[in-house]
Protein backbone atom coordinates (compact mmCIF):
# COMPACT_ATOMS: atom_id res chain seq x y z
CA UNK A 1 0.00 0.00 0.00
CA UNK A 2 1.11 3.40 -1.07
CA UNK A 3 2.05 5.90 1.97
CA UNK A 4 -0.67 8.43 2.87
CA UNK A 5 0.19 11.63 1.06
CA UNK A 6 -1.96 14.84 0.58
CA UNK A 7 -2.24 16.23 -2.65
CA UNK A 8 -1.01 20.09 -3.50
CA UNK A 9 -4.60 21.15 -5.06
CA UNK A 10 -6.06 24.33 -5.11
CA UNK A 11 -7.06 24.56 -1.70
CA UNK A 12 -3.59 24.35 -0.05
CA UNK A 13 -1.87 26.41 -2.80
CA UNK A 14 -4.20 29.08 -1.84
CA UNK A 15 -4.06 28.37 1.80
CA UNK A 16 -0.12 28.22 1.50
CA UNK A 17 -0.28 31.49 -0.52
CA UNK A 18 -2.45 33.07 2.63
CA UNK A 19 -0.03 32.13 5.05
CA UNK A 20 3.03 33.20 3.25
CA UNK A 21 0.86 36.64 3.17
CA UNK A 22 0.56 36.65 6.86
CA UNK A 23 4.47 35.87 6.83
CA UNK A 24 5.29 39.26 5.05
CA UNK A 25 2.24 40.88 7.62
CA UNK A 26 4.08 40.31 10.48
CA UNK A 27 7.51 40.80 9.31
CA UNK A 28 6.34 44.50 8.08
CA UNK A 29 4.70 44.80 11.46
CA UNK A 30 1.34 44.95 10.07
CA UNK A 31 0.48 41.87 11.47
CA UNK A 32 0.55 41.45 15.78
CA UNK A 33 2.10 38.48 17.25
CA UNK A 34 -0.43 36.67 19.32
CA UNK A 35 -2.39 36.75 15.33
CA UNK A 36 0.69 35.57 14.03
CA UNK A 37 0.85 32.81 16.75
CA UNK A 38 -2.66 31.67 16.07
CA UNK A 39 -2.29 31.50 12.57
CA UNK A 40 1.02 29.95 12.46
CA UNK A 41 -0.09 27.22 14.68
CA UNK A 42 -2.89 26.20 12.29
CA UNK A 43 -0.07 25.35 9.72
CA UNK A 44 1.61 23.27 12.33
CA UNK A 45 4.47 25.84 12.73
CA UNK A 46 6.02 26.21 16.35
CA UNK A 47 7.92 28.97 18.08
CA UNK A 48 10.61 27.88 19.70
CA UNK A 49 12.80 28.88 22.98
CA UNK A 50 15.57 30.59 20.70
CA UNK A 51 14.04 34.04 19.43
CA UNK A 52 13.01 34.06 15.72
CA UNK A 53 14.00 30.63 15.14
CA UNK A 54 10.76 27.85 15.08
CA UNK A 55 10.10 24.05 14.63
CA UNK A 56 7.65 22.79 11.97
CA UNK A 57 5.78 19.68 12.58
CA UNK A 58 5.19 17.43 9.43
CA UNK A 59 2.22 15.19 10.20
CA UNK A 60 3.14 11.83 8.51
CA UNK A 61 -0.28 9.23 9.25
CA UNK A 62 1.17 6.23 10.56
CA UNK A 63 4.24 7.26 9.79
CA UNK A 64 4.22 5.41 6.53
CA UNK A 65 7.07 6.93 4.04
CA UNK A 66 8.35 5.68 0.76
CA UNK A 67 11.31 6.88 -1.04
CA UNK A 68 10.59 10.09 -2.65
CA UNK A 69 8.77 11.48 0.67
CA UNK A 70 12.12 10.90 2.85
CA UNK A 71 14.62 12.10 0.03
CA UNK A 72 12.16 15.31 0.19
CA UNK A 73 12.53 15.46 3.60
CA UNK A 74 16.30 15.07 3.74
CA UNK A 75 16.20 18.22 0.78
CA UNK A 76 14.32 20.61 2.97
CA UNK A 77 16.09 19.85 5.87
CA UNK A 78 19.54 19.92 3.80
CA UNK A 79 18.31 23.41 2.66
CA UNK A 80 16.57 25.57 5.16
CA UNK A 81 16.84 24.52 9.01
CA UNK A 82 19.01 22.16 11.21
CA UNK A 83 19.85 19.01 9.30
CA UNK A 84 17.89 16.33 11.09
CA UNK A 85 14.84 14.56 10.98
CA UNK A 86 13.82 14.52 15.06
CA UNK A 87 11.22 11.42 15.41
CA UNK A 88 8.52 11.74 17.56
CA UNK A 89 6.52 9.25 19.63
CA UNK A 90 3.10 10.58 17.64
CA UNK A 91 4.98 9.74 13.83
CA UNK A 92 5.72 12.78 13.09
CA UNK A 93 8.70 14.36 11.54
CA UNK A 94 9.93 17.42 13.38
CA UNK A 95 12.32 20.24 12.06
CA UNK A 96 14.08 22.52 14.12
CA UNK A 97 15.61 25.96 13.74
CA UNK A 98 13.72 27.31 10.56
CA UNK A 99 14.20 31.12 10.10
CA UNK A 100 10.57 32.98 9.40
CA UNK A 101 12.10 33.53 5.79
CA UNK A 102 12.24 30.17 5.43
CA UNK A 103 8.70 29.55 6.25
CA UNK A 104 7.05 29.67 2.91
CA UNK A 105 9.17 27.88 0.65
CA UNK A 106 9.75 24.34 3.68
CA UNK A 107 5.99 24.55 3.69
CA UNK A 108 5.67 24.75 -0.38
CA UNK A 109 8.12 22.28 -0.77
CA UNK A 110 6.28 20.08 1.55
CA UNK A 111 3.50 20.38 -0.49
CA UNK A 112 5.40 19.33 -3.29
CA UNK A 113 6.02 16.05 -1.92
CA UNK A 114 2.80 15.15 -1.09
CA UNK A 115 3.46 15.60 2.87
CA UNK A 116 1.53 18.56 5.15
CA UNK A 117 1.48 20.24 8.54
CA UNK A 118 -1.95 20.92 8.36
CA UNK A 119 -3.63 20.74 11.59
CA UNK A 120 -0.69 19.68 13.39
CA UNK A 121 -0.95 21.84 16.17
CA UNK A 122 -4.62 23.54 17.29
CA UNK A 123 -7.67 22.01 18.44
CA UNK A 124 -8.56 20.02 15.85
CA UNK A 125 -7.41 15.86 15.18
CA UNK A 126 -3.59 15.70 15.44
CA UNK A 127 -1.37 13.03 13.58
CA UNK A 128 -3.15 9.82 13.44
CA UNK A 129 -0.94 6.89 14.12
CA UNK A 130 -0.60 3.11 13.88
CA UNK A 131 1.13 -0.13 14.55
CA UNK A 132 4.25 0.81 13.15
CA UNK A 133 4.47 -2.51 11.52
CA UNK A 134 0.99 -2.16 10.03
CA UNK A 135 0.61 -4.50 7.18
CA UNK A 136 3.23 -6.52 7.70
CA UNK A 137 2.75 -8.41 10.84
CA UNK A 138 2.14 -11.94 10.09
CA UNK A 139 -0.34 -12.03 13.68
CA UNK A 140 -2.95 -9.13 12.33
CA UNK A 141 -6.37 -9.21 11.97
CA UNK A 142 -6.58 -7.07 9.49
CA UNK A 143 -4.52 -4.29 7.68
CA UNK A 144 -5.14 -1.25 9.07
CA UNK A 145 -3.89 0.86 6.81
CA UNK A 146 -6.66 1.63 4.26
CA UNK A 147 -8.91 2.91 7.22
CA UNK A 148 -6.41 4.73 8.72
CA UNK A 149 -6.02 6.44 5.56
CA UNK A 150 -9.21 6.96 4.59
CA UNK A 151 -10.32 8.30 8.12
CA UNK A 152 -6.85 10.81 7.73
CA UNK A 153 -8.17 12.51 4.53
CA UNK A 154 -11.74 12.70 5.71
CA UNK A 155 -11.15 14.77 8.66
CA UNK A 156 -7.96 16.95 7.40
CA UNK A 157 -10.09 20.41 7.46
CA UNK A 158 -13.38 18.81 8.39
CA UNK A 159 -15.87 21.77 9.17
CA UNK A 160 -16.80 19.94 12.73
CA UNK A 161 -13.71 19.57 13.85
CA UNK A 162 -11.84 22.91 13.18
CA UNK A 163 -12.50 24.53 16.34
CA UNK A 164 -12.69 21.27 19.06
CA UNK A 165 -12.65 22.15 22.73
CA UNK A 166 -8.97 20.81 23.02
CA UNK A 167 -6.46 18.82 20.74
CA UNK A 168 -8.01 15.35 19.54
CA UNK A 169 -5.91 11.94 18.80
CA UNK A 170 -6.47 8.77 17.02
CA UNK A 171 -4.80 5.74 16.75
CA UNK A 172 -5.11 2.31 15.35
CA UNK A 173 -3.63 -0.85 16.15
CA UNK A 174 -3.34 -4.57 14.32
CA UNK A 175 -4.49 -6.70 16.95
CA UNK A 176 -5.06 -7.13 20.08
CA UNK A 177 -0.92 -6.42 21.44
CA UNK A 178 -2.16 -2.75 20.54
CA UNK A 179 1.29 -1.31 19.64
CA UNK A 180 -0.12 1.87 18.62
CA UNK A 181 -1.06 2.52 22.28
CA UNK A 182 -5.08 3.20 22.17
CA UNK A 183 -5.60 3.88 26.19
CA UNK A 184 -3.73 6.70 26.05
CA UNK A 185 -5.77 8.36 23.21
CA UNK A 186 -9.00 10.52 22.70
CA UNK A 187 -10.26 7.67 20.28
CA UNK A 188 -8.58 4.31 19.58
CA UNK A 189 -9.23 1.37 17.45
CA UNK A 190 -8.20 -1.71 17.65
CA UNK A 191 -8.54 -4.46 14.80
CA UNK A 192 -11.22 -7.26 15.52
CA UNK A 193 -13.03 -10.06 14.12
CA UNK A 194 -16.54 -10.85 15.12
CA UNK A 195 -19.01 -13.55 13.35
CA UNK A 196 -16.54 -13.27 10.24
CA UNK A 197 -17.06 -9.65 10.23
CA UNK A 198 -13.75 -7.16 10.13
CA UNK A 199 -14.34 -4.42 12.90
CA UNK A 200 -12.71 -2.44 15.50
CA UNK A 201 -13.20 -2.03 19.57
CA UNK A 202 -13.02 1.72 20.17
CA UNK A 203 -11.42 2.77 23.20
CA UNK A 204 -12.17 6.81 24.21
CA UNK A 205 -11.12 9.68 26.50
CA UNK A 206 -6.82 8.88 27.20
CA UNK A 207 -4.47 11.01 27.23
CA UNK A 208 -1.53 11.44 29.18
CA UNK A 209 -0.05 15.20 29.97
CA UNK A 210 0.22 16.32 33.78
CA UNK A 211 -2.91 14.47 34.77
CA UNK A 212 -2.83 11.16 32.78
CA UNK A 213 -5.82 9.37 32.61
CA UNK A 214 -6.71 5.72 30.70
CA UNK A 215 -9.48 5.72 28.24
CA UNK A 216 -12.48 3.43 28.55
CA UNK A 217 -14.50 1.23 26.33
CA UNK A 218 -16.69 2.63 24.51
CA UNK A 219 -18.14 -0.34 22.35
CA UNK A 220 -16.15 -4.07 22.03
CA UNK A 221 -17.04 -4.05 18.08
CA UNK A 222 -18.24 -1.72 15.93
CA UNK A 223 -18.46 -2.88 11.74
CA UNK A 224 -15.42 -1.55 9.44
CA UNK A 225 -18.32 0.35 7.52
CA UNK A 226 -19.77 2.27 10.31
CA UNK A 227 -16.51 3.46 11.87
CA UNK A 228 -16.59 7.01 10.81
CA UNK A 229 -20.14 6.71 11.54
CA UNK A 230 -19.19 6.74 15.27
CA UNK A 231 -16.36 8.79 14.56
CA UNK A 232 -17.53 11.63 13.70
CA UNK A 233 -20.85 11.41 15.65
CA UNK A 234 -18.27 11.27 18.89
CA UNK A 235 -16.06 14.49 17.56
CA UNK A 236 -19.40 16.38 17.07
CA UNK A 237 -20.93 15.45 20.86
CA UNK A 238 -17.48 16.19 21.84
CA UNK A 239 -17.08 19.50 19.98
CA UNK A 240 -21.07 20.87 21.25
CA UNK A 241 -21.10 19.49 24.83
CA UNK A 242 -17.00 20.01 25.68
CA UNK A 243 -16.52 22.61 28.33
CA UNK A 244 -14.41 25.22 26.96
CA UNK A 245 -14.34 27.41 29.94
CA UNK A 246 -10.86 26.26 31.37
CA UNK A 247 -7.98 24.99 28.57
CA UNK A 248 -6.38 22.77 30.41
CA UNK A 249 -9.41 20.95 31.58
CA UNK A 250 -11.00 20.80 28.26
CA UNK A 251 -9.81 17.43 26.47
CA UNK A 252 -12.13 14.78 26.29
CA UNK A 253 -10.94 12.40 29.62
CA UNK A 254 -12.10 15.72 31.51
CA UNK A 255 -15.54 15.90 30.06
CA UNK A 256 -16.24 12.18 30.66
CA UNK A 257 -15.16 12.28 34.00
CA UNK A 258 -17.44 15.61 34.98
CA UNK A 259 -20.71 14.28 33.40
CA UNK A 260 -20.04 10.55 33.23
CA UNK A 261 -19.63 8.22 30.36
CA UNK A 262 -23.24 7.07 30.02
CA UNK A 263 -24.14 10.96 29.37
CA UNK A 264 -21.99 11.41 27.00
CA UNK A 265 -23.10 7.91 25.29
CA UNK A 266 -26.33 9.45 25.63
CA UNK A 267 -24.92 12.54 23.10
CA UNK A 268 -23.32 10.25 21.01
CA UNK A 269 -26.55 8.49 20.13
CA UNK A 270 -28.20 11.55 19.46
CA UNK A 271 -25.74 12.39 17.35
CA UNK A 272 -25.61 9.02 15.23
CA UNK A 273 -29.26 9.46 14.97
CA UNK A 274 -28.68 13.27 13.10
CA UNK A 275 -26.15 12.24 10.88
CA UNK A 276 -28.78 9.48 9.79
CA UNK A 277 -31.43 11.78 9.54
CA UNK A 278 -28.91 13.99 7.26
CA UNK A 279 -28.46 11.06 5.00
CA UNK A 280 -24.46 12.17 5.67
CA UNK A 281 -22.92 9.92 2.89
CA UNK A 282 -19.24 8.68 4.24
CA UNK A 283 -16.66 7.34 2.00
CA UNK A 284 -15.95 3.92 1.79
CA UNK A 285 -13.63 1.95 4.74
CA UNK A 286 -12.88 -1.25 4.28
CA UNK A 287 -10.81 -4.04 5.74
CA UNK A 288 -7.45 -5.41 3.85
CA UNK A 289 -6.59 -9.15 4.78
CA UNK A 290 -3.22 -10.75 3.79
CA UNK A 291 -2.69 -14.44 3.81
CA UNK A 292 0.41 -15.59 5.79
CA UNK A 293 3.00 -17.90 3.15
CA UNK A 294 4.75 -20.47 4.39
CA UNK A 295 8.30 -20.45 4.61
CA UNK A 296 11.78 -20.58 7.11
CA UNK A 297 12.41 -17.31 8.72
CA UNK A 298 14.25 -18.45 12.22
CA UNK A 299 17.52 -17.12 12.76
CA UNK A 300 20.32 -17.73 10.55
CA UNK A 301 23.05 -16.84 12.82
CA UNK A 302 25.36 -19.00 15.70
CA UNK A 303 24.42 -17.37 19.11
CA UNK A 304 28.24 -18.12 19.89
CA UNK A 305 30.21 -17.08 17.40
CA UNK A 306 27.97 -14.60 15.33
CA UNK A 307 26.41 -13.27 18.99
CA UNK A 308 25.90 -9.27 17.63
CA UNK A 309 24.35 -10.83 14.42
CA UNK A 310 22.19 -13.15 16.16
CA UNK A 311 21.19 -11.16 18.61
CA UNK A 312 20.31 -8.27 16.51
CA UNK A 313 18.20 -10.57 14.23
CA UNK A 314 16.28 -11.81 17.10
CA UNK A 315 15.49 -8.65 18.26
CA UNK A 316 14.98 -6.43 15.36
CA UNK A 317 13.75 -8.15 12.13
CA UNK A 318 10.45 -9.90 11.99
CA UNK A 319 8.89 -11.92 9.14
CA UNK A 320 6.10 -11.06 6.91
CA UNK A 321 2.73 -12.44 5.81
CA UNK A 322 5.01 -12.74 2.11
CA UNK A 323 7.13 -15.78 1.60
CA UNK A 324 10.77 -14.73 2.37
CA UNK A 325 10.10 -11.37 3.26
CA UNK A 326 11.15 -9.52 6.66
CA UNK A 327 11.09 -5.67 8.12
CA UNK A 328 13.60 -5.01 10.36
CA UNK A 329 13.14 -2.09 13.28
CA UNK A 330 16.11 0.46 13.06
CA UNK A 331 17.25 1.94 16.59
CA UNK A 332 17.25 5.59 16.26
CA UNK A 333 19.38 7.20 19.02
CA UNK A 334 16.68 9.50 20.84
CA UNK A 335 15.13 9.94 17.57
CA UNK A 336 17.48 12.32 15.76
CA UNK A 337 17.66 10.84 11.85
CA UNK A 338 20.36 13.08 10.09
CA UNK A 339 19.82 13.84 6.68
CA UNK A 340 23.13 12.05 6.05
CA UNK A 341 21.55 9.03 7.87
CA UNK A 342 18.77 9.82 6.20
CA UNK A 343 20.38 9.61 2.35
CA UNK A 344 22.34 6.46 3.75
CA UNK A 345 19.14 4.59 4.54
CA UNK A 346 17.64 5.92 0.74
CA UNK A 347 20.10 4.96 -1.27
CA UNK A 348 20.54 1.41 0.27
CA UNK A 349 17.04 0.48 0.82
CA UNK A 350 16.47 0.83 -3.66
CA UNK A 351 18.70 -2.78 -3.31
CA UNK A 352 16.97 -4.31 0.14
CA UNK A 353 13.62 -3.97 -0.45
CA UNK A 354 10.71 -5.02 -3.51
CA UNK A 355 8.38 -2.31 -3.01
CA UNK A 356 7.98 0.34 -5.71
CA UNK A 357 5.57 2.55 -3.96
CA UNK A 358 5.02 1.51 -0.40
CA UNK A 359 5.64 2.65 3.23
CA UNK A 360 9.04 0.92 2.58
CA UNK A 361 10.15 3.29 6.10
CA UNK A 362 7.80 3.92 8.90
CA UNK A 363 8.37 6.14 11.79
CA UNK A 364 7.69 4.19 15.43
CA UNK A 365 6.22 5.92 18.09
CA UNK A 366 9.35 4.61 20.07
CA UNK A 367 11.50 7.29 18.03
CA UNK A 368 12.75 4.55 16.08
CA UNK A 369 12.40 3.55 11.94
CA UNK A 370 10.81 0.10 10.35
CA UNK A 371 12.71 -0.78 6.92
CA UNK A 372 9.57 -3.15 4.94
CA UNK A 373 9.57 -5.15 2.48
CA UNK A 374 13.51 -6.56 3.08
CA UNK A 375 13.17 -10.05 0.39
CA UNK A 376 15.66 -12.81 0.43
CA UNK A 377 16.08 -14.18 -2.75
CA UNK A 378 14.22 -17.34 -3.34
CA UNK A 379 16.62 -18.60 -6.31
CA UNK A 380 18.82 -20.81 -4.23
CA UNK A 381 18.94 -24.39 -5.36
CA UNK A 382 17.77 -25.66 -1.43
CA UNK A 383 17.11 -24.32 2.11
CA UNK A 384 20.77 -24.75 2.90
CA UNK A 385 21.66 -22.23 -0.07
CA UNK A 386 18.23 -19.84 1.44
CA UNK A 387 19.86 -19.69 4.82
CA UNK A 388 23.08 -18.48 3.31
CA UNK A 389 21.41 -16.20 1.30
CA UNK A 390 19.77 -14.88 4.22
CA UNK A 391 22.45 -14.83 6.40
CA UNK A 392 24.69 -12.60 3.96
CA UNK A 393 21.45 -10.53 3.10
CA UNK A 394 21.35 -9.42 6.94
CA UNK A 395 24.75 -9.41 7.31
CA UNK A 396 25.48 -6.66 4.72
CA UNK A 397 22.09 -4.36 5.76
CA UNK A 398 23.55 -4.41 9.71
CA UNK A 399 27.22 -3.92 8.77
CA UNK A 400 25.97 -0.80 6.85
CA UNK A 401 23.29 0.42 9.69
CA UNK A 402 26.86 0.00 11.79
CA UNK A 403 28.28 2.63 9.94
CA UNK A 404 25.53 5.17 11.07
CA UNK A 405 25.29 4.14 14.22
CA UNK A 406 21.86 2.85 14.03
CA UNK A 407 22.49 -1.23 14.39
CA UNK A 408 21.10 -1.09 18.04
CA UNK A 409 19.76 -4.03 19.60
CA UNK A 410 15.92 -3.96 20.01
CA UNK A 411 13.42 -1.59 21.07
CA UNK A 412 11.20 -0.48 24.28
CA UNK A 413 14.26 -1.45 26.33
CA UNK A 414 16.62 -0.01 28.87
CA UNK A 415 18.85 1.23 26.34
CA UNK A 416 16.17 2.36 23.79
CA UNK A 417 15.61 5.70 25.96
CA UNK A 418 13.04 7.71 24.43
CA UNK A 419 13.28 11.69 25.39
CA UNK A 420 11.63 14.68 24.13
CA UNK A 421 13.90 17.84 23.23
CA UNK A 422 12.88 20.03 26.59
CA UNK A 423 15.04 22.51 26.91
CA UNK A 424 16.74 22.16 23.80
CA UNK A 425 14.55 23.67 21.52
CA UNK A 426 10.75 24.11 23.79
CA UNK A 427 9.94 27.31 25.97
CA UNK A 428 7.96 24.80 27.98
CA UNK A 429 11.20 22.56 28.74
CA UNK A 430 12.98 22.87 32.14
CA UNK A 431 15.54 20.58 31.94
CA UNK A 432 17.79 19.02 29.02
CA UNK A 433 15.88 15.85 27.99
CA UNK A 434 18.02 14.65 25.27
CA UNK A 435 21.31 15.47 27.15
CA UNK A 436 20.31 13.06 29.93
CA UNK A 437 18.78 10.99 27.19
CA UNK A 438 22.26 9.55 25.57
CA UNK A 439 23.89 9.58 29.42
CA UNK A 440 21.59 6.50 29.90
CA UNK A 441 21.13 4.97 26.60
CA UNK A 442 25.14 4.89 26.49
CA UNK A 443 25.14 3.40 30.49
CA UNK A 444 22.40 1.05 29.94
CA UNK A 445 22.27 -0.06 26.05
CA UNK A 446 23.39 -3.91 26.78
CA UNK A 447 22.12 -4.22 30.38
CA UNK A 448 19.08 -5.95 29.12
CA UNK A 449 21.00 -8.84 27.25
CA UNK A 450 23.18 -9.44 30.14
CA UNK A 451 20.07 -10.56 32.27
CA UNK A 452 16.73 -10.93 30.75
CA UNK A 453 14.79 -9.80 33.74
CA UNK A 454 15.23 -6.04 32.23
CA UNK A 455 14.21 -6.55 29.17
CA UNK A 456 10.90 -4.94 28.57
CA UNK A 457 12.12 -2.69 31.05
CA UNK A 458 11.23 1.08 29.43
CA UNK A 459 13.34 4.62 30.06
CA UNK A 460 11.58 7.61 29.44
CA UNK A 461 12.89 11.07 29.78
CA UNK A 462 10.44 14.40 29.31
CA UNK A 463 11.70 17.79 29.97
CA UNK A 464 8.70 19.03 31.95
CA UNK A 465 5.36 17.30 32.97
CA UNK A 466 3.37 17.29 29.30
CA UNK A 467 4.44 13.83 28.94
CA UNK A 468 5.74 14.06 25.08
CA UNK A 469 7.88 10.98 26.00
CA UNK A 470 5.43 9.02 27.75
CA UNK A 471 7.00 9.25 31.07
CA UNK A 472 4.13 7.76 32.73
CA UNK A 473 4.50 4.71 30.66
CA UNK A 474 7.58 3.83 31.45
CA UNK A 475 9.11 1.39 34.33
CA UNK A 476 11.17 4.50 35.19
CA UNK A 477 9.61 7.68 33.76
CA UNK A 478 10.82 11.11 34.65
CA UNK A 479 9.62 14.61 33.82
CA UNK A 480 11.77 17.82 34.31
CA UNK A 481 11.86 20.18 37.61
CA UNK A 482 14.03 22.81 39.11
CA UNK A 483 15.95 22.31 42.49
CA UNK A 484 15.29 25.93 43.70
CA UNK A 485 16.98 25.12 47.07
CA UNK A 486 20.42 24.45 45.24
CA UNK A 487 22.07 27.13 46.88
CA UNK A 488 21.08 30.96 47.21
CA UNK A 489 22.37 32.40 43.71
CA UNK A 490 21.91 28.77 42.09
CA UNK A 491 19.11 26.44 40.92
CA UNK A 492 19.68 22.63 39.63
CA UNK A 493 18.26 20.87 37.16
CA UNK A 494 16.00 17.80 38.59
CA UNK A 495 13.46 15.48 37.95
CA UNK A 496 10.57 14.14 39.27
CA UNK A 497 10.64 10.03 39.47
CA UNK A 498 7.59 7.71 38.06
CA UNK A 499 7.86 4.10 38.37
CA UNK A 500 5.52 0.96 37.31
CA UNK A 501 4.20 2.32 34.21
CA UNK A 502 3.66 -0.40 30.93
CA UNK A 503 2.14 -0.54 27.77
CA UNK A 504 -0.76 -3.80 28.42
CA UNK A 505 -2.59 -5.02 25.60
CA UNK A 506 -6.08 -4.37 24.10
CA UNK A 507 -6.50 -0.70 24.94
CA UNK A 508 -4.92 -1.14 28.60
CA UNK A 509 -2.13 0.76 29.92
CA UNK A 510 -0.68 1.16 33.65
CA UNK A 511 -0.08 4.64 35.07
CA UNK A 512 3.40 5.14 36.53
CA UNK A 513 2.95 6.65 40.35
CA UNK A 514 5.06 9.23 41.10
CA UNK A 515 7.35 9.34 43.66
CA UNK A 516 7.74 12.18 46.46
CA UNK A 517 10.58 14.44 46.43
CA UNK A 518 12.91 14.89 42.90
CA UNK A 519 16.31 13.61 41.70
CA UNK A 520 19.18 16.06 40.75
CA UNK A 521 19.50 15.63 37.22
CA UNK A 522 23.33 14.07 37.42
CA UNK A 523 22.41 11.74 40.03
CA UNK A 524 19.77 10.08 37.66
CA UNK A 525 21.88 7.61 36.55
CA UNK A 526 23.24 6.55 40.08
CA UNK A 527 19.93 6.61 41.26
CA UNK A 528 18.70 3.84 38.38
CA UNK A 529 21.72 1.76 38.79
CA UNK A 530 20.67 1.62 42.75
CA UNK A 531 17.30 1.05 41.85
CA UNK A 532 18.55 -2.31 39.86
CA UNK A 533 20.88 -3.32 42.78
CA UNK A 534 17.84 -2.60 45.21
CA UNK A 535 15.67 -5.25 42.90
CA UNK A 536 18.43 -7.61 42.76
CA UNK A 537 18.38 -7.50 46.16
CA UNK A 538 14.94 -7.66 47.01
CA UNK A 539 13.11 -9.75 44.13
CA UNK A 540 12.67 -13.53 44.21
CA UNK A 541 15.26 -13.66 41.14
CA UNK A 542 12.24 -14.83 38.97
CA UNK A 543 10.62 -11.69 38.63
CA UNK A 544 11.17 -8.74 35.86
CA UNK A 545 12.44 -5.68 36.43
CA UNK A 546 9.34 -4.18 35.04
CA UNK A 547 6.93 -6.14 37.25
CA UNK A 548 8.82 -5.38 40.26
CA UNK A 549 8.37 -1.82 39.99
CA UNK A 550 4.89 -2.45 39.34
CA UNK A 551 4.56 -3.23 43.01
CA UNK A 552 7.16 -2.02 44.86
CA UNK A 553 5.63 0.14 47.40
CA UNK A 554 5.57 4.13 47.60
CA UNK A 555 7.64 4.38 50.34
CA UNK A 556 10.11 2.27 49.23
CA UNK A 557 10.79 4.28 45.74
CA UNK A 558 10.68 7.31 48.05
CA UNK A 559 13.65 6.12 50.03
CA UNK A 560 16.11 5.77 47.11
CA UNK A 561 14.52 9.02 45.78
CA UNK A 562 15.26 10.73 48.72
CA UNK A 563 19.01 9.18 48.54
CA UNK A 564 19.94 11.29 44.96
CA UNK A 565 17.87 14.07 45.92
CA UNK A 566 19.79 17.10 47.32
CA UNK A 567 17.85 16.55 51.10
CA UNK A 568 20.09 14.12 51.57
CA UNK A 569 23.37 13.68 50.02
CA UNK A 570 25.13 16.79 50.56
CA UNK A 571 26.20 18.79 47.15
CA UNK A 572 30.11 17.42 45.82
CA UNK A 573 32.02 20.00 43.42
CA UNK A 574 32.95 17.16 41.24
CA UNK A 575 29.70 16.33 40.66
CA UNK A 576 28.66 19.51 39.32
CA UNK A 577 25.17 19.30 40.10
CA UNK A 578 24.50 22.98 38.63
CA UNK A 579 24.89 21.90 34.93
CA UNK A 580 22.95 19.94 33.15
CA UNK A 581 23.48 16.52 31.67
CA UNK A 582 24.98 18.03 27.60
CA UNK A 583 25.55 21.29 28.46
CA UNK A 584 28.70 23.45 29.54
CA UNK A 585 27.18 26.25 31.71
CA UNK A 586 25.29 26.68 35.15
CA UNK A 587 21.71 25.99 34.88
CA UNK A 588 19.49 28.58 34.81
CA UNK A 589 15.56 28.43 35.13
CA UNK A 590 13.71 29.57 32.26
CA UNK A 591 10.02 28.22 32.06
CA UNK A 592 7.76 29.85 29.57
CA UNK A 593 4.48 29.03 27.82
CA UNK A 594 5.12 25.92 25.55
CA UNK A 595 3.19 25.87 22.76
CA UNK A 596 3.41 21.70 22.00
CA UNK A 597 -0.05 20.95 23.94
Amino acid sequence: MPAVKFEKNKIVIEELKEFSEKITAFQNRSLDADEFKHRRLLQGVYGQRQPALFMVRVKIPGGGLDANMLEGLSRIAGEYCKPVLHITTRQDIQLYNVKIQNLAPLLDMLADFGMTTREASGATIRNIITSPFAGYLRDQIFDIRPAMEVMANFFLRHPDTQHLPRKFKLSFSDNEKDYAVSAMHDLGFIAKMQNNRPGFKVVMGGSLGSVPMAAVVYQEFIPVEDTLLHALAILRAFNKHGDRSKRSEARLKFQLEKIGQDVFNEYIGEEIQNLKNEKYVFPKMEAKFHENEDFNFENPYDPEKQKDLYNWFKHNVLPTPRKNEYMALIRVPLGDLSVEMARALNKKMSGWHTLTDGDYITLADSQNLVLKGLVVSDNAGNAGDLDTQKAEFFSGIYEYLKQYDLHGIGHRNPGDVVACLGSATCAAGITHSPGLGKELTDKFNHVWLNDERYANSLIHISGCSNSCARHHLASLGFSGRSETDFSETQHAPAYNVYFGGSYLNDGKIVLGKKASGKVLAKRVPQFIERVMQYFEKHSDGKENFEHYLANISNQEMNNLVEEFSLKNKPARVEEELEFDWGKHTAYVMEYGEGECS
